[in-house]
């Protein structure tokens, strides 16, 4: 029998993700990551507050690479690096004590959490922006809530998927994570951006 976090209110059935791992047969089975509302609103909080980390994270790291003459490996290993801070930050402060124990044991595995968390909301993401359409899945989150012609179908959106709104404002640019936009900003490298910000010694030595 598998243990599992304590729930709470769900956004929609749509939301709730669920993680499941055995780490080397753990005393009462297998524990159960369950993203509920609280646990996503904190994990977007992170995002919100950390806008360097978050182009780093989100940006098309290979692309990037190229441009800046280095190996992919390293922006890879620094997102790896940044889902452990969004699971210390989602997690250390959990109300389920069994979360909060087995975070210190096993971080990685709610980094990893993490990343299929993000990973699900991307694909849920996207298919919003199917919904739009390539005109309204290029306008703002406030332009399409005033908007008469998508008054409908950001209604549709928002009632299954109630965090499109805070996504639209991370992904609406990136043609990784929205199918419509040909460019994140056609005047600004993100990732290399953040990357100098974060690593500033890193560049040089690459």
């Amino acid at each position: 029998m598998s243990r599992s976090t304590q729930p709470a209110d769900d956004y929609n059935d749509d939301l709730d993700d669920i993680d499941e791992f055995d780490e080397n047969g753990m005393p009462g089975g297998p524990l159960t990551i369950k993203w509920t509302s609280e646990r996503t609103d904190r994990l977007l909080d992170w995002l919100e507050q950390n806008v360097q980390k978050r182009h780093l994270l989100f940006s098309n790291s290979q692309e990037d690479a190229n441009k800046e003459s280095r190996k992919k490996g390293q922006a890879k290993l620094s997102k790896v690096t940044i889902h452990g801070e969004i699971a210390q930050f989602v997690f250390s402060g959990d109300r389920d004590p069994v979360i909060r124990s087995t975070l210190k044991a096993n971080p990685g595995r709610f980094a990893k959490a993490v990343d299929n968390h993000i990973a699900s909301l991307k694909k849920k993401y996207r298919q919003s922006c199917t919904t739009l359409g390539h005109t309204g899945a290029g306008l703002t989150f406030d332009q399409l809530e005033g908007n008469p012609d998508y008054k409908g179908p950001i209604g549709v959106i928002t009632t299954k998927f109630k965090i499109f709104n805070r996504l639209h404002g991370f992904w609406q640019k990136i043609p990784n994570y929205n199918p419509f936009t040909t460019s994140s900003d056609p005047d600004q490298d993100h990732e290399a951006q953040a990357f100098d910000m974060l690593f500033p010694n890193k560049r040089s030595r690459s």
